[in-house]
C-alpha cells in the first residue's frame, strides 16, 4: 500500500480552493463541446474529480495511493483507476484529449521530467490544465507546516512554471 491520505475525502468536505477549481476545470473541458474525450487526471487522490469528468467521454486517474484507487474503483466502476508512480506507469502515449493535474507539481522531484510526461501523453493540441501551489503567496501569508519526512515539496512562482511548461505547450 502506498497510502491512504485521502480515503475519507468525500466532495461534499471540499475547501473553497478544491471547489473553484472544479468548476474551472469543467468549465474549461465543457468548452471543447465534446462528450467523447480521452481525459487523464494526474494525481487523482480519491478519483471525486475523475467521477465528475466522466460525462466529457473516458477517464483514467492515477496515483500512488493504491488503497484508495481501489475504493475509488468500487464507487466509480466507469473509471479507468491506476495506481503508481505516473512518471514509470504504462500508459499510451499521445491518447488523451485532456490531461488534468492539480497541485502535485510541487510534488515531483523532477518538475522537467513530469512536465514532459505530461505532454507526451496528450494528443496534438490537446488540453493541459495544471494548478499548483504558489510559492511567493504560500511564502508570505500562509502557515503550512514544513514537510513531513521524505515529502518532496518544491513550490514554483509563475516564471519557474511558466519555464517549465514552455519547452513543450505551444500556449501557456
Amino acid at each position: 500500500t502506498r497510502g491512504n491520505w485521502d480515503a475519507n475525502a468525500p466532495e461534499a468536505k471540499l475547501n473553497v480552493t478544491s471547489r473553484r477549481q472544479l468548476e474551472i476545470v469543467e468549465q474549461s473541458i465543457a468548452a471543447l463541446a465534446r462528450n467523447d474525450l480521452s481525459i487523464i487526471e494526474v494525481g487523482c487522490g480519491s478519483g471525486w474529480m475523475c467521477e465528475r469528468l466522466a460525462r466529457f467521454g473516458r477517464v483514467t486517474g492515477t496515483d500512488l495511493a493504491d488503497q484508495v484507487l481501489k475504493q475509488a474503483a468500487a464507487r466509480w466502476p466507469a473509471v479507468n483507476f491506476v495506481a503508481g508512480d505516473f512518471m514509470t506507469l504504462d500508459l499510451p502515449l499521445a491518447s488523451f484529449d485532456v490531461v488534468v493535474t492539480l497541485e502535485v507539481l510541487s510534488h515531483m522531484a523532477d518538475q522537467p521530467a513530469f512536465a514532459a510526461r505530461l505532454a507526451a501523453l496528450l494528443r496534438p493540441g490537446g488540453l493541459l490544465i495544471l494548478a499548483t501551489q504558489n510559492r511567493p503567496v504560500l511564502e508570505r501569508w500562509s502557515a503550512i507546516d514544513g514537510p513531513t519526512p521524505g515529502q518532496i515539496r518544491h513550490w514554483v512562482d509563475a516564471r519557474q512554471l511558466r519555464a517549465l511548461l514552455e519547452p513543450h505547450f505551444a500556449k501557456v
